[in-house]
């Protein structure tokens, strides 16, 4: 949805365009033809709703007022506040959790603005931010991630990270296109687009960097420190299970049978997309890093997985 009605709103106006773009995201609308009643009285909603377009009644006791969507009164959530509401046009409402709302005001406080980018870095942005991973996050978080990167130029051919290389950060992609490439320097493993996360395998596992990212046209990375990611990313989306319950077992060890094999690049993000989704994955065996590290993949994908605490 356009989240251009949002920006005019209380709670919203001081977002920065890529956050709204998220927050509009996980927002709902919902039309209502003339006549209707949005909540009766006697009745309640949890949702706080702002009008968008319409008019509507608001009923206060005894007394009654008309809100029009281009009024100074609908910057405000038009309910809560009102016994009842009933629509006298065809009307047009963002329906807002109040818990968002709460997240909202948190990441706009002072503090928390984010360093200005240019224009084209938005659609990067806006991609990130609407991946599977980062909306388990609170906006408040989103900014802090933000916050911490630091962008990087890069011509065509250079080399953003090397196989086998020791990693104290991860980056996404804002500008360009990139390729990750095996050790053996030839062998392509997939095309990088802006807004793609990429070199974290060796921050959750500890090791040094399984695969190589080269530019394919000029273009930049934001680089994201291994203590951020750690507390702003892997901590904050990945917590262990402390029993099997009934999660799905993902093995990582060969003997029984598990559903990945060897933990190599190519072959584990492979295994990793076979796996159905709607279902609540434990991931046992293998070591305590490889746990983790199969769990935010999944994570990334939007999936539901935990590593099994041993």
């Amino acid at each position: 949805m356009d989240p251009n009605p949002l920006r005019s709103l209380a709670g919203f106006e001081a977002l920065e365009p890529s956050v709204l773009r998220a927050a509009a995201a996980r927002t709902r609308w919902l039309k209502l033809p003339a006549r209707r009643w949005l909540v009766r009285p006697g009745r309640a909603l949890s949702d706080h709703y702002y009008l968008l377009e319409g008019r509507v009644r608001l009923l206060h006791g005894g007394r009654c007022a008309v809100v029009a969507a281009a009024s100074a009164r609908a910057r405000r959530p038009v309910y809560p506040g009102a016994a009842g509401l009933e629509t006298l046009t065809p009307a047009l409402f963002a329906s807002v959790d109040p818990l968002l709302l709460a997240e909202l005001r948190a990441a706009s406080r002072p503090g928390l603005g984010l360093p200005e980018v240019r224009a084209a870095d938005d659609s990067w942005q806006q991609r990130f931010l609407g991946s599977p991973l980062m909306q388990q996050l609170r906006p408040s978080a989103w900014q802090r991630v933000l916050r911490a990167m630091t962008r990087q130029e890069f011509d065509a051919g250079a080399a953003i990270v090397a196989a086998g290389e020791a990693a104290d950060c991860c980056y996404v992609l804002c500008a360009g296109r990139a390729d990750i490439v095996a050790p053996d320097g030839t062998t392509h493993l997939a095309r990088l687009q802006p807004g793609d996360l990429f070199g974290e395998d060796a921050l959750v596992t500890g090791g040094v960097r399984n695969a190589s990212v080269v530019m394919v046209t000029p273009g930049a990375a934001v680089s994201l420190p291994a203590g951020d990611f750690e507390r702003w990313l892997l901590e904050a989306v990945v917590r262990p299970a402390l029993h099997l319950g009934t999660r799905c077992p993902v093995s990582l060890d060969p003997e029984p049978a598990g559903l990945l094999p060897a933990l190599n690049l190519a072959d584990l993000r492979a295994a990793v997309r076979r796996l159905p989704r709607g279902r609540r994955y434990a991931v046992i065996g293998g070591s305590g890093r490889e746990r983790l590290l199969v769990s935010f993949l999944l994570v990334q994908r939007g999936i539901d997985a935990r590593p099994l605490a041993t």
